[in-house]
């Protein structure tokens, strides 16, 4: 069946592989089953359709009435299903008790469905059905018992499309024979039903429920009755009980019911899509290396079906959708250790966040760390660091799941580590990245983080398909929790667009996110990925370090001084065109030595009224002397620039703005203490 499973060793002294995981998230969760709120969790043996058509029985069996459901999410419903049913495109292998039309109702053929072998739908259903409906009667309760009978004894004695025309009406008054009823409604005064399954579908296709009546249940629904769910998860185990052998994923049992098909339906945009299958007899997919799809490898039924179910839950729960890749980060939140660390960064707010799960047992809430899976969408993809110290004894699981084909979804990242080993890489990141700049209307430093999907505009270019995005992000995403050493493809390509000011239309409505300036900054940010650490020319901070002599980080920072200068002068004059500096970035960035003669003699009736004219001129005369031109520095003066261009210019903007910025706080306390003085 499949392929090869990857086992991924924890740093604790047990082993969980995807599978495991997602099974034990399950297990965790049970009180969860059946209930819809942030998605459903399915109980083993059963799928979740959406069904159009309810059919209202009493405990007896007799015909009260069919609703057309209008909500759609009210459509949502679990029914039983068989391994082969649940994955079933065009073979015969019906649902236990709901299914299509062309499953249960016997006057379907030949009056709707003209194809000889549709024939046999009805009499497997109803096969399937007996079958059941006897287990039932000795071995469940008696609400059960009700529930199951009463579907079968209506099935059996009943035409359910006559019932549905003729006491129910659902038709209208047009038609008055079953031979008539269409598969699709073709004209005008459309019944609602026909409405409610759409102009694409068959109404032969349109899956039905039952809903016995009169049982005295708690619950409004019968079909939500947690009892049948068991029912026939419990039959169903005992029809495959034989069907034995080692489960792949856990070999300390060698005599385990086994899977004989991956189940699909856990991507609701790609309802087809398996994660692991075998069925291609007639090409390599496993062929030359064993006889059988179970010859690769086998995996326990139970485990799957929970791991299935279980994944689908979470990414309907706390997952993220980008461009045909879903994101999954969740927790298995062991209860004995459950240690609550907090420093002095540690807010009120994050302590009541996470205390909740603290008295989950009490409250008997679904526990799979929704929290931290909110904190890792806005630190991942919203670039907001919300973690602040926390530290939990705790595992995380990050999955990654891309949509490349409308029948195949593979998994193309897996994760797991301890908590707090997650959240120091995020909080080591965010440490690394760290580039404040001045918000020049508050007067304080500010660090904007940008989201992973704006780094891939950035990367990529805003009319980019969606692979070339997704992938980016992928990428990003495995080196914050890896390396954090960004690749040279995404920083590269930043520096090119960064040292390009006049590529960008500064009107262009989307300015503000990829505009040259913010794809400035987050060049800035990621090439200090690669240059972290202390060298011999200095260490690069979250601010200007004046120690560092390295020739492009000091080309950065005059490249900086003559655009402030400039900007300074052409702002007063309301002159919008852009400096000298940004005119000639690019070319500055290849030839510095010969640029900046150019920039220097362009911009200097500009500098003379510039306020800060004479501290930038003495900052520039500052500049040159740390370049050391001596006769051996002297011969690369002209060389092209490296990253560290950008994170200079960056740095000696906001260490400019700051100094005018406390300059100014500066003179109005010196005023209000005089103005107190004379009071």
């Amino acid at each position: 069946m499949m392929k090869c499973l990857v086992v991924v060793q924890m740093s604790k002294t047990y082993v969980l592989n995807w599978i495991d995981a997602l099974a034990k998230t399950y297990d965790q969760n049970k009180d969860s089953i059946g209930k819809t709120k942030d998605g459903i969790l399915i109980p083993v043996s059963h799928i979740a359709v959406n069904i159009p058509l309810q059919i209202n029985l009493d405990a007896d069996g007799n015909f009260k009435g069919a609703d057309v459901i209008e909500d759609r999410d009210d459509r949502r419903t679990i029914i039983p299903a068989t391994e082969k049913s649940a994955v079933r495109t065009t073979g015969i292998t019906p649902m236990p008790l709901d299914d299509t039309l062309a499953y249960i109702a016997k006057d379907c053929y030949p009056n709707l469905i003209k194809n000889d072998k549709d024939a046999e739908r009805y009499p497997k259903y109803i096969k399937l059905l007996k079958s059941f409906t006897d287990y039932v009667n000795e071995n469940c309760s008696d609400t059960v018992k009700k529930q199951v009978n009463a579907i079968y004894k209506y099935i059996s004695n009943n035409n359910l499309l006559s019932d549905l025309l003729l006491k129910a009406h659902l038709f209208g008054n047009e038609l008055t024979s079953v031979s008539e009823i269409p598969n699709k409604w073709k004209g005008k005064n459309k019944p609602e039903i026909y409405e409610a399954i759409g102009s694409s579908g068959d109404l032969s296709k349109t899956y039905v429920r039952f809903n016995v009546r009169g049982l005295g249940l708690d619950i409004t629904n019968s079909f939500e009755d947690k009892a049948l769910y068991k029912a026939w998860e419990d039959y169903y185990m005992s029809i495959i009980k034989d069907h034995t052998g080692i489960d792949y994923t856990d070999w300390s049992n060698p005599n385990v019911v086994l899977a004989s098909t991956f189940p699909k339906g856990i991507l609701r945009s790609k309802p087809k899509a398996k994660l692991i299958s075998a069925n291609d007899k007639t090409t390599f997919t496993y062929r030359g290396r064993a006889i059988e799809p179970e010859d690769i490898a086998t995996i326990g039924y139970l485990k799957l079906q929970k791991a299935t179910h279980a994944l689908s839950w979470l990414l309907n729960k706390q997952g993220l959708f980008v461009g045909g890749r879903y994101y999954l980060a969740w927790g298995l939140g062991s209860k004995q250790a459950s240690n609550l660390l907090a420093d002095n960064s540690l807010t009120q707010q994050l302590v009541q966040e996470y205390s909740a799960w603290l008295n989950q047992e009490e409250k008997k809430e679904p526990y799979t760390d929704k929290e931290l899976a909110t904190a890792y969408r806005k630190s991942l993809m919203s670039g907001k660091n919300n973690f602040h110290g926390l530290r939990l004894e705790d595992n995380v699981f990050i999955m990654e799941i891309d949509t490349a084909t409308q029948a195949r979804a593979d998994i193309t990242s897996y994760q797991s580590m301890e908590l707090g080993q997650y959240l120091s890489k995020i909080d080591k990141w965010y440490k690394k990245i760290s580039l404040p700049r001045l918000n020049r209307q508050t007067g304080e430093l500010v660090d904007t983080n940008y989201t992973l999907r704006t780094i891939a505009d950035m990367v990529n270019g805003t009319k980019a398909n969606d692979d070339l995005k997704k992938n980016t992000i992928s990428k990003m995403m495995d080196t914050i929790l890896g390396s954090q050493r960004v690749s040279e493809s995404i920083l590269m390509s930043l520096y090119n667009k960064s040292i390009r000011p006049l590529g960008f239309n500064k009107n262009d409505i989307g300015a503000k996110y990829h505009g040259w300036k913010p794809t400035l900054r987050v060049a800035s940010k990621l090439f200090k990925t690669k240059y972290a650490g202390t060298y011999s020319w200095g260490r690069i901070t979250k601010m200007l370090n004046d120690n560092i002599n390295d020739r492009s980080y000091l080309y950065g920072r005059l490249l900086a001084v003559a655009d402030v200068l400039e900007g300074d002068t052409i702002r007063k004059k309301q002159i919008d065109r852009p400096t000298n500096a940004q005119r000639y970035m690019s070319a500055f960035a290849q030839r510095p030595a010969d640029t900046w003669k150019t920039i220097y003699m362009n911009a200097q009736p500009y500098f003379l009224k510039s306020k800060g004219y004479r501290s930038g001129q003495i900052l520039i005369d500052h500049i040159f002397d740390k370049l050391n031109l001596n006769d051996e520095n002297i011969k690369h003066l002209n060389a092209p620039l490296d990253g560290k261009f950008l994170i200079g210019y960056s740095q000696q903007k906001a260490a400019w703005f700051k100094e005018i910025a406390e300059k100014k706080q500066a003179k109005e306390k010196q005023s209000e203490k005089v103005e107190e003085g004379e009071d």
